[in-house]
Parts: structure tokens; sequence; C-alpha cells
């Protein structure tokens, strides 16, 4: 439910996460509702920034790393690097439009491969993914 829909905008949740494109989000808060809410909008929002009255969080899943004033999580993508998966500038892993990476029969779905932290991305990816390994099973590359 909007509390108000003023020029910037006061949201008591986040209706759809591409309306905040590019655009600086303050969170107020220090539980999981607000941590959630940050995941969402990384990599969609231009700035993000935490205000909670408290000295630490309440969040079940712990704080997110803290930079600059900007709150967000920092995956460690290194496992990639080193099997020799391509990353892009943000370090996430490079996937087509149907999940394949540089490495042959190497899948990439869900928060590594898309700027957008969404479930139903994910299960979107998932799909596409799964279709592709029935079509490489189904006609494996070495026929």
């Amino acid at each position: 439910m909007e509390l108000a829909d003023l020029d910037g905008g006061i949201f008591y949740k986040i209706p759809d996460p591409s309306r905040f494109r590019g655009k600086r989000v303050i969170i107020v808060g220090g539980g999981d509702t607000a941590l959630s809410h940050i995941q969402r909008l990384q990599g969609i929002a231009s700035r993000i920034t935490l205000v909670h009255r408290q000295k630490t969080l309440r969040s079940e899943y712990g704080a997110p790393e803290i930079q600059d004033g900007a709150v967000g999580t920092k995956p460690n993508f290194a496992l990639f690097r080193d099997l020799g998966v391509f990353l892009d500038s943000k370090g996430q892993v490079v996937a087509d439009p149907w999940q394949r990476t540089n490495i042959p029969r190497f899948l990439a779905i869900g928060d590594i491969s898309s700027p957008l932290k969404m479930i139903v991305t994910a299960v979107a990816q998932a799909a596409v993914a799964a279709h592709q390994a029935y079509v490489e099973v189904r006609s494996p590359y070495w026929k």
C-alpha cells in the first residue's frame, strides 16, 4: 500500500522495483523488510541509503555491506572467475537470452546473472535454462 504518491514518492512497500530505476532511495528501518527492500532495489536505484535509529540492525540475515552512505551486498564471484566464466563490469555472470554462459553446458540464473533481484525473475530464467538444458541433452553437441 502506498502511503503517498508525491513527485518523489513515499512508499510503505515497493510496488514495482523498476519504478525506482536510476533514482536515489532512502529506506527507513533496520529489520528484515528494510534489508529485503535494499536487495530488491540493488542494481536498479542509483543510490540506496539506509536510515536506522539503532546502532545495530535487527535483521535475522545480518547487516549488508555499508559503503559511502550506500547500502548493498557485495557478492563473491571468485569461483566463477576461477572457472573462466565471463563476468560483466559489475561482477555478474554474463549469460545470453537462453541463460548460456561462455562455457558450454554452464547455465546461469537468478541473482548471479540479473540486475533484478526478484524471485519471479529467477523463476523465469530457470524455466528458460531448463528448456535449454533439455535441448542440449536431447541433441548433444557430440552427435
